[in-house]
């Protein structure tokens, strides 16, 4: 996606830390990925099975003590204030828990592009594969409803600016627009398949026939 303004990222290191020995386990300062494709692989990287390092299962209560305390300590430490800092950490937890990933591997970040003056202003957020290292960008543009699905980001096959292509309310929903794709455009209406923000997101260029009405 092309932005009209320099990307930010959250200026302040997030971490979480386990609740009982306070040692650093999750880490939100990794940098948003490029904006060529829906797919971004970072060379050499190495999974969480790689060899050297073991795998670390965490209870339900642990992962639930660490959401708690990544939201309120991320809010507190935020430069954007508490209340846009707890909006930033809600919604890597809530990126976090509907891939199945840990918070390390999740980073969230104002949208620059997409402004609002009401509360609530619309976030990016970037989820790596730990296996993979394929990268995924999301938009949350409503962060204060916890129930709207996210916004799977990718090239519009018309402009191929960095537009809202599937609604992701679960993993099960990645997979199926993994498998087929977009539907092709071809110049007709746009398919049900599609988010109903597709048509009406500000990211497209001014010529694409699928953008916003001037």
């Amino acid at each position: 996606m092309q932005h009209s303004q320099p990307e930010t990222h959250l200026g302040t290191r997030l971490t979480c830390e386990h609740p009982t020995t306070a040692k650093p386990l999750e880490d939100l300062s990794d940098p948003r990925p490029g904006a060529d494709s829906l797919h971004h692989r970072t060379p050499g990287h190495r999974g969480p099975f790689a060899e050297g390092r073991a795998q670390v299962t965490t209870s339900i209560a642990e992962a639930a003590q660490i959401a708690a305390v990544f939201i309120q300590r991320s809010a507190a430490a935020s430069e954007f204030g508490p209340y846009r800092g707890a909006d930033l950490a809600r919604t890597a937890v809530r990126l976090a828990s509907t891939l199945s990933l840990t918070l390390h591997h999740v980073t969230v970040s104002p949208d620059w592009l997409r402004r609002r003056t009401t509360p609530g202003e619309p976030l990016l957020a970037t989820a790596t594969c730990p296996a993979t290292g394929t990268r995924y960008e999301f938009l949350a543009r409503q962060p204060l409803h916890e129930d709207d699905a996210f916004e799977l980001l990718g090239p519009c096959p018309t402009c191929k600016a960095r537009v809202p292509l599937a609604d992701i309310r679960h993993l099960a929903d990645l997979g199926t627009f993994l498998a087929t794709g977009p539907t092709p455009l071809d110049g007709g209406p746009i398919p049900p398949t599609y988010p109903t923000t597709f048509a009406d997101d500000e990211a497209h260029t001014p010529t694409c026939p699928y953008g916003p009405t001037p």
